[in-house]
């Protein structure tokens, strides 16, 4: 079932072989992370207060800061019930495409056969 986001169109729920028996939605580009395991942790998500919804933590390498990269849900949940909580709750801040991420999923489109050139104004001489 494809979900749309504004970074990964066409994002399909992954069976996790790291976290067994969990349904993984991929919601920032993994590139967008410094990938020390050590900065790396699952916590529940109290914001929806839902059962068996967790997000997988990480150091965002340009900030530092650390910001969710998936959304875990638990195998007994349906597909369906993983994309209406993915509707009901997508518009949070801490799921929004920070400016690295939104420039390097346009740079891996234009490489994938996007085009290539970026549209824009064009300048006359």
């Amino acid at each position: 079932m494809p979900l749309s986001h504004p970074i990964l169109p066409r994002t399909r729920f992954a069976a996790g072989c790291r976290f067994p028996k969990k349904k993984i939605l991929r919601i920032r580009l993994a590139e967008e992370f410094d990938g020390r395991v050590s900065a790396e942790f699952r916590q529940r998500d109290d914001e929806s207060g839902d059962k068996g919804v967790s997000l997988l933590m990480g150091r965002v390498y340009a900030t530092r800061s650390v910001e969710p990269q998936c959304v875990l849900f638990d195998e007994a949940l349906s597909d369906l019930e993983c994309a209406r909580w993915w509707q009901r709750h997508q518009g949070r801040k801490s799921f929004q495409p920070t400016k690295m991420g939104a420039a390097m999923q346009r740079t891996r489109a234009l490489g994938e056969g996007g085009g290539g050139k970026a549209k824009g104004p064009s300048s006359k001489s």
